[in-house]
C-alpha cells in the first residue's frame, strides 16, 4: 500500500530567480552556463547547431572569462544572488503566519532547483502552492521557463496541487513605490545625480520583433517609477543592457550611453537595475564595475549604482501585498 502523507493547510510560496553556479571556479560555471544556453527558451537556434556552437565555442571560452566575473562579486558563503534570496526567503517566513505559509527559494537553472522545491512542499503536504517569480517584467526568456520547468515537473506527479503563477508585477503601484522608495534611501545617503538611468537586462530584438512583451514592459515600469518621484522627461531614461553574440538586441546600450552622456554635459548619474530583484553578477560586475569605468573614463564625475530592493524591508512588503493582492 502506498505512503499516505497528511494534507497540510498551509501555503507553499516558492520565489524563483535565475540562478547561480555552485562556484565561480570555472568547472561550476561551465556547468551552469550549459544549462542555462541549453533551454531553447534563452536562445532560439535549432538545436543540431547550436549544440556545436555552444560546446565547441561558446562554453571553452566564456566558462574561464565569466568564472574571473563570478570571483570578483562572489562573498566568502556563496553567490550573492543566491545569498540575498535566502536572507528574503528568511524574512518573509519570520514574516507570514508560520502556521500559514511554508516559504522557499527555488532557482531555474542550478540549485535548488524548481521540480526539487515543490516537490519538498508536495513531501510536507503542503497542496496550495504560490509561485513568484522575481521577474518584475514577463519575458518568454525569463518567466516562460519557470512555467516550462513546473510543467515539466506536474507531468511526473500523479497527484497534483493547486498551483498560482504571477506572471509579472511590473505595472503593479506597489512595485513602483517600492522601488521609488529604494531609490528616495539612495538619494538621502549617497546624493542624486543629474540623471537617473534605468537599465534592464536586453533580449534579442527579434524576440521582441516576434511578440515578447519585455520590452514594453520596461518602460512602463520606468515610466511608473518616475512617476513616483516626479522626475520630468529629461531627468530620466531607460536603456538595455548583457548583450550576448552579434545579433542587434533590445536599444539603448547601456555601454553605449556611458560613453555618450558625459559628452551631453551629463556628469553625474544614478542606474538603477529594476529588472533584478536581487543584486547579482549583472548588476554588481557590469553596473557597478564595468559601466562605471566606462562612464568616468568618458569623462564622467559620479556615477552611483542604486542597490536592487534585495533583502529589504522594502521587498518583504512588497512580496506579501503581491501574495494578498494577486494570489489570494
Amino acid at each position: 500500500m502506498a505512503n499516505q502523507i497528511v494534507s497540510s493547510n498551509k501555503i507553499g510560496l516558492v520565489l524563483v530567480n535565475l540562478g547561480t553556479p555552485d562556484s565561480p571556479e570555472t568547472p561550476d560555471v561551465k556547468k551552469y552556463l550549459r544549462q542555462f544556453l541549453s533551454d531553447p527558451r534563452v536562445i532560439e537556434a535549432p538545436k543540431f547547431i547550436w549544440w556545436f556552437i555552444l560546446n565547441g565555442g561558446i562554453l571553452p571560452y566564456r566558462s574561464s572569462k565569466s568564472a574571473e566575473k563570478y570571483q570578483t562579486v562572489w562573498q566568502h558563503e556563496g553567490s550573492p544572488i543566491r545569498l540575498l534570496g535566502e536572507s528574503l526567503v528568511k524574512k518573509l517566513s519570520d514574516t507570514l503566519d508560520s502556521q500559514k505559509f511554508q516559504v522557499k527559494l527555488a532557482m531555474t537553472y542550478g540549485q535548488p532547483a524548481i521540480g526539487d522545491v515543490i516537490s519538498q512542499l508536495l513531501a510536507e503536504g503542503i497542496e496550495d502552492i504560490r509561485v513568484i517569480p522575481l521577474y518584475p517584467q514577463y519575458s518568454a526568456t525569463t518567466t516562460a521557463p519557470v512555467y516550462d520547468q513546473i510543467g515539466k515537473f506536474l507531468q511526473s506527479q500523479r497527484n497534483l496541487p493547486s498551483l498560482r503563477i504571477l506572471r509579472n508585477y511590473c505595472d503593479d503601484k506597489n512595485y513602483h513605490v517600492a522601488m521609488a522608495n529604494c531609490i528616495r534611501q539612495h538619494w538621502e545617503t549617497e546624493g542624486k545625480g543629474e540623471k537617473l538611468i534605468f537599465s534592464y537586462h536586453g533580449i534579442p530584438k527579434k524576440y521582441a520583433d516576434k511578440g515578447d512583451p519585455y520590452p514594453q514592459e520596461c518602460y512602463r515600469t520606468s515610466l511608473g517609477i518616475a512617476k513616483q518621484l516626479n522626475l520630468q522627461k529629461n531627468e530620466w531614461e531607460t536603456c538595455f543592457q548583457s548583450r550576448f553574440g552579434p545579433a542587434e538586441w533590445l536599444q539603448p546600450y547601456l555601454s553605449d550611453r556611458m560613453s555618450q552622456l558625459p559628452a551631453e554635459n551629463i556628469k553625474k548619474i544614478d542606474v538603477v537595475a529594476p529588472s533584478f530583484a536581487c543584486d547579482c553578477l549583472e548588476t554588481l560586475e557590469e553596473i557597478k564595475m564595468e559601466a562605471q569605468e566606462m562612464f568616468l573614463a568618458a569623462g564622467g564625475e559620479e556615477f552611483r549604482y542604486v542597490e536592487a530592493l534585495n533583502d529589504s524591508d522594502l521587498h518583504v512588503d512588497l512580496i506579501i501585498q503581491l501574495l494578498q493582492q494577486r494570489l489570494s
